[in-house]
């Protein structure tokens, strides 16, 4: 997100679903906050992109097209400054695409519940999307959520710093209290409850560095957790209702099943708050 230095622009996908409401709510409490601006995509499943991938120049919306997205987004956006698009093609190329080209800040999209079999024979439009997106994605539940705060799942790597920085950003945007997450592994023989009392020398390195990263402000509290990771953050978020989980996300790589995949595949199918996916 480039949040800091300009006015936000918020692109949110819908697909016309009572479910996908959710996320258009979602991007005007955003914008309001943040002051930000909205753009509406949809993406049609037929022209000569649905066959090929690639959209054709024919592919243009029409007029009725364009009035029938703005009347269905229109309760939900109020009076906050958007834009309409319609793509052709497969929405999980086209919504990744389409972001890069308008220069969005951040994706906002509804992640549905859907069962292994029905991702397995239709794929999944959330995966694919945050798999080939450049810019961050905040994937929201098909309900409305009063959020409560922001839990940055670290690894205690460089790289990793990334996903604090934009939880960071987000936190800061919306008044809401942040703190850094990571898991150690579980020695053999010994109390998970001692994480948080003797840190590993990667924590330690991790709390300074979030430390660095605050500056002078008040730093955000790193909770240590042992265990499986997913396990791990998981049963924090459980008891963290409301709150956003940031987690890492490697771009690109096959689609194919969430739970054969990463953590953080995991961790976008079954967390049970909003998740804010930041591409590494």
């Amino acid at each position: 997100m480039r949040l800091s230095t300009r006015q936000w622009h918020i692109l949110v996908a819908t697909d016309y679903t009572e479910a996908a409401r959710y996320g258009i709510k979602a991007a005007a409490a955003l914008a309001s906050a943040v002051d930000g601006r909205i753009s509406v995509v949809a993406v049609e499943p037929h022209g000569e992109a649905a066959a090929t991938g690639v959209a054709a120049a024919a592919d243009a919306p029409t007029s009725e097209e364009l009035n029938r997205l703005r009347r269905w987004a229109a309760p939900e956006l109020g009076t906050h400054p958007s834009s309409f698009a319609i793509k052709y093609g497969l929405p999980g190329i086209e919504i990744s695409r389409y972001a890069e080209q308008s220069e969005a800040d951040l994706v906002i999209m509804v992640r549905k519940r859907r069962s292994k079999m029905s991702r397995a024979l239709s794929g999944d439009t959330v995966d694919s999307v945050v798999r080939r997106s450049v810019v961050p994605c905040l994937l929201v539940p098909p309900e409305t959520v009063q959020l409560t705060g922001v839990v940055a799942a670290l690894d205690g790597t460089d790289r990793g710093m990334v996903v604090f920085r934009e939880a960071l950003e987000l936190a800061t945007a919306t008044g809401q209290p942040l703190a850094a997450l990571t898991v150690e592994p579980l020695r053999a023989n010994e109390p998970a409850v001692l994480a948080a009392q003797v840190p590993t020398g990667r924590s330690l390195l991790l709390q300074e560095s979030v430390q660095g990263i605050m500056g002078g402000e008040a730093a955000a509290p790193v909770i240590i957790r042992r265990g499986d990771i997913v396990e791990q953050v998981l049963a924090e978020m459980r008891d963290r209702v409301g709150s956003v989980l940031a987690v890492g996300y490697h771009r690109g790589g096959p689609p194919g099943l969430i739970e054969a995949g990463s953590s953080g595949r995991r961790l976008l199918q079954q967390s049970p708050g909003p998740v804010l996916t930041v591409p590494l």
